[in-house]
């Protein structure tokens, strides 16, 4: 449970890291984050910080006129002696709970809520977050204005995908979500993009899982191209991308893996209420003979959906299940679903189901 006596402070702290980060002291955390390819705009919008060793916060709250026991009550100071046995905290050697690392302030609304971090030493634990964790996610705000989430294992993956413009909140690890906390998933578009090694892979099936059986989400689970490393993740393929001059959101979502959990799990789609169809449809002459481009992948095609305006490829048809979705207007149907959506937009023509089925007709496989 969030302890609201502690947000002034947790705003008051967020800001310290925040300059920390472009002091001296914060020149090797500066310098990591860069060499991730990450933007100073981004890392002064997000306000990403920086703890050194050095103790800096436990004098910054001492200065802020906090006692020892209420900065305990923050946790972001912690006493090292165990077992404790002395009553006086300040006896305890109390140290800063994060130090040599880079700081990522949790906001819901306006207010920093918690923190997690990431370690810049091989030596160090890669990510610790604060103890007593809240049931939140980083980047927690995308869920207010945005149709279509992308969901990464970190904040330093999440970032990356914030900064080539992708909706995108952190799960803070694998397990980093609680199920109470799923209900911010209704009603959206769903992007899992979880490492690309066995623990990743596994553990993005895990919460596709979750989303399906709890909330009536069928998320996109996206398993990221390999390239030179057994192990990738979403900063690793940016970074790549980079370096060989090629187009990050092409190799994210044209050279991926992606394919919706229903098709992993073979769970037979509902019937459309406008009508159902399952005849064997030709896909690539129906698309050609309307003029739509479209890119074949092992099962689906992919294309600019006709029905809004784009300029990266959110419509995927399912070859198995014959359906199409567009994960960036939620439009999604059958065979003959699309010939009356096409034919009225496109065309300015309505069609009764009748029509459309008998137009499909013409591109079944004998």
């Amino acid at each position: 449970m969030i302890n609201f006596e502690n947000i002034s402070i947790y705003n008051a702290v967020a800001q310290f890291y925040h300059e920390q980060l472009f002091s001296p002291k914060g020149g090797i955390g500066l310098e990591y984050l860069k060499g991730r390819g990450l933007s100073i705009p981004l890392l002064k919008e997000y306000k990403i910080g920086f703890a050194d060793n050095e103790g800096s916060l436990l004098l910054y709250l001492h200065n802020l006129g906090l006692t020892p026991e209420k900065m305990l009550k923050t946790k972001l100071i912690t006493p090292i002696n165990r077992p404790i046995k002395e009553k006086n905290p300040f006896l305890r050697k109390p140290i800063d709970y994060f130090q040599s690392r880079i700081i990522f302030p949790i906001f819901n609304g306006l207010d920093v809520w918690s923190f997690t971090s990431r370690s810049i030493s091989l030596s160090n634990k890669p990510h610790l977050h604060m103890k007593g964790q809240l049931n939140i996610y980083y980047n927690f705000n995308v869920f207010n204005d945005n149709r279509t989430i992308f969901v990464t294992e970190s904040p330093i993956d999440c970032l990356t995908l914030l900064q080539e413009y992708y909706p995108t909140i952190a799960t803070m690890g694998v397990d980093g979500y609680k199920r109470s906390s799923l209900a911010n998933f209704i009603g959206k578009n769903v992007f899992i993009v979880f490492d690309n090694d066995k623990v990743g892979n596994q553990k993005a099936l895990e919460f596709a899982e979750e989303l399906y059986k709890n909330v009536k989400v069928d998320p996109f689970i996206v398993t990221l191209p390999k390239i030179k490393k057994s192990k990738i993740d979403v900063n690793d393929l940016y970074q790549y991308c980079k370096k060989e001059k090629l187009n990050f959101s092409r190799m994210l979502l044209g050279d991926s893996n992606i394919i919706l959990y229903s098709e992993i799990a073979e769970i037979k789609p509902k019937k459309e209420k406008i009508g159902y169809y399952e005849g064997n449809v030709n896909i690539e002459k129906l698309l050609k003979n309307l003029k739509i481009d479209y890119k074949e992948k092992d099962k689906y095609y992919t294309m600019i959906c006709p029905f809004h305006d784009e300029t990266i490829s959110s419509l995927y048809w399912y070859k198995d299940s014959k359906r199409f979705k567009c994960y960036g207007c939620s439009l999604s149907g059958t065979i003959v679903n699309f010939i009356i959506y096409y034919y009225e937009k496109i065309y300015k023509k309505k069609l009764s189901f009748n029509e459309a089925l008998t137009i499909a007709e013409k591109y079944e496989e004998k």
